[in-house]
């Protein structure tokens, strides 16, 4: 089954048409993370990529904290696992993106919603706080801060370079 086709057709705004979305940004500035994890499957609309390494598992990139996650053994397994509610909040952060397009924050084909401040800034994780973006940009400036961020633990300070 092509991943497009995994979320309902009620849900298709939580994810986006990799087609309309230029990911010539993403991998030079997420490969430090990444490594072999190069087959992208989903971009969702919170602007956060899903992969299927060569086993066939599904990680979850959240570009919000710059973690990489396994959630599914299987893209068959992703499936499944998506007909739960508290997953789709967690994984497209999908009552964010409702309340967005509730206040008629829409996306452009080529745009995510995107922190104006990241979580692991210090950033809420509210519709005040997201705003529609260019993709090439959100995975550029949110690749870039997050590398920077590796290496310091919980509540050091920081200066961030994103450009």
């Amino acid at each position: 089954m092509p991943m497009q086709n995994i979320i309902s057709q009620t849900r298709s705004h939580l994810i986006k048409d990799l087609s309309a979305i230029d990911l010539s940004a993403f991998f030079p500035e997420w490969n430090w993370l990444l490594k072999n994890h190069q087959n992208i499957i989903l971009v969702s609309a919170a602007g956060d990529v899903f992969f299927e390494n060569s086993h066939g598992e599904i990680h979850w990139l959240d570009t919000s904290v710059g973690e990489i996650n396994k959630v599914a053994d299987s893209e068959k397994q992703f499936a499944e696992l998506l007909s739960d509610e508290t997953n789709l909040d967690t994984w497209f952060l999908s009552s964010l993106v409702e309340e967005l397009i509730a206040k008629d924050v829409k996306l452009k084909e080529n745009e995510v919603y995107s922190f104006k401040i990241l979580p692991v800034l210090g950033g809420d994780f509210s519709v005040e706080n997201m705003e529609p973006t260019e993709a090439s940009v959100h995975f550029s400036v949110t690749g870039k801060i997050q590398k920077q961020l590796k290496n310091f633990s919980s509540g050091a300070p920081v200066d961030i370079f994103p450009f």
